[in-house]
This record gives structure tokens, sequence and C-alpha cells, in this order.
């Protein structure tokens, strides 16, 4: 479903000609409704290998398969189009718009959808997902009116309103408490397996990486894949 094949990401070192390398000769194969976790300090390149998955940032070299499609190259509407309808992102800081409530917060990813009955099914979709969160009663709330924990989940019922085929989560559970980053995560693994999707996180998280059903340790721009025992062993 999701491939990326040998990837390499190198970056111009500020004020130099110098090139630094983040990733070096990644490839991972995600299937539909799997959960892979990739772990590893911070600045290891783990958000920039998920930013390569969901087509916002192209590799220097390598490729990137999202059903067989190449989202590595081409046009920048035509990627623009693939992130809006086929992936779904969810981020540590939940990036929701102050200003709207929690229905329009979800709904926004798919006024711009090209798909005409996901804009159609859009709030009833938004309305049947915000139960399944136990957010029904918010749904005219503000962002500023409830938790952090309620804020992470209308992300991920915004992430979930296209019907993406691939789910991109970074540090899902990064800035909440054990309890509520516990039931984040399992909301998020219910909903990945009735929704279809393929799922990737980052994070420092060890019950992020517990859950996954294949974990990958990135370390010196490379990808190594973890014994499920050496996984729980590391965290």
């Amino acid at each position: 479903m999701l491939e990326l094949k040998n990837v390499r990401k190198e970056y111009l070192t500020p004020g130099s000609d110098e090139k630094t390398s983040v990733l070096e000769d990644v490839s991972l194969s995600v299937e539909r409704r799997e959960t892979v976790a990739v772990v590893g300090p911070s600045g290891s390149g783990k958000s920039t290998l998920l930013n390569i998955a969901g087509a916002l940032d192209r590799p220097t070299a390598g490729e990137v398969y999202l059903d067989g499609e190449d989202i590595s190259i081409g046009e920048e509407d035509r990627l623009a189009g693939i992130r809006n309808r086929r992936i779904g992102f969810i981020f540590q800081h939940h990036h929701l718009l102050p200003q709207c409530t929690v229905m329009e917060n979800v709904i926004v990813p798919s006024l711009v959808c090209s798909d005409r009955a996901i804009r159609r099914d859009a709030e009833h979709r938004a309305a049947e997902l915000l139960h399944t969160v136990g957010l029904s009663q918010y749904k005219l709330h503000r962002p500023g009116q409830i938790s952090g924990g309620q804020r992470q989940r209308v992300a991920l019922v915004r992430a979930l309103i296209n019907r993406p085929a691939l789910l991109l989560a970074d540090e899902p559970t990064g800035s909440l408490d054990n309890e509520t980053s516990n039931k984040v995560l399992e909301l998020l693994l219910a909903l990945n397996e009735r929704e279809d999707v393929a799922l990737v996180m980052v994070s420092h998280a060890e019950s992020v990486s517990s859950c996954a059903d294949k974990v990958y340790r990135l370390s010196g721009g490379r990808l190594v894949e973890e014994s499920r025992s050496a996984s729980h062993n590391h965290g």
C-alpha cells in the first residue's frame, strides 16, 4: 500500500556548501490495516521520513509509492490532491483552527476535496466519527473550550474525514498525559482497523511501539526493523 524504496534525503548545511544526510537508503513497506511504529532519538529524521511518506517533502533519491503510484515526483497540484484525498495527517500539536467549531475543524479537509460524494457526505460522516470518539456533545465548541485529549481526538477525526488510505501520525500522544495518551492510542488503533487504513506512527513513547504490528528504529539515517522483544526492551 505504502512503499519507500532506497530513499535518501540530504539537506544543504546553512552557510556552507556541505550536505547533511538525514536518511540513507531507507526502504519500508506497509500494508493496508497494518500498524507500523518508527522510533528513534530526537533529530534522527523520523519527521522527515513521515513527511516524505506523506508527499509533504521529496526525497533526494529513491522512490515512494502509494497504491502503486509514485508520489515522490510530479506537479505540486497533483501531490496536493493526493495528500488531501488519500493521506490523513495527525501531528503532536493538533493545529486546529481556534476560531472554528469542532465540527467546522473536522470538515475543513473535505471543502477542497475533488470528490463530490465526500463533500456532500462530510457533515454526516463527521457527526458519525465524532460520536465514535465520544465527542458528539462538543461539536459546537471551539478548541479552546475542550481539553488537550479531546482536541487530539478532533484532529484524529479530521484526518479520517476524506476516507484516506494512509494515516500518518507524528508523536500523536506526545503532548498528553499517560492516561489520555493511552485512550487516544486505543482509538487510533480501533479506527485504523475499522476504516481499513494503513497507519504509520513516529514516537518516543513505549506505549506507541508496543501496540504496533511492526517496529522500526531510525538511527544514523538508517531504518532497521526490531524484533518484538527488542522493541519492548528499548521503549
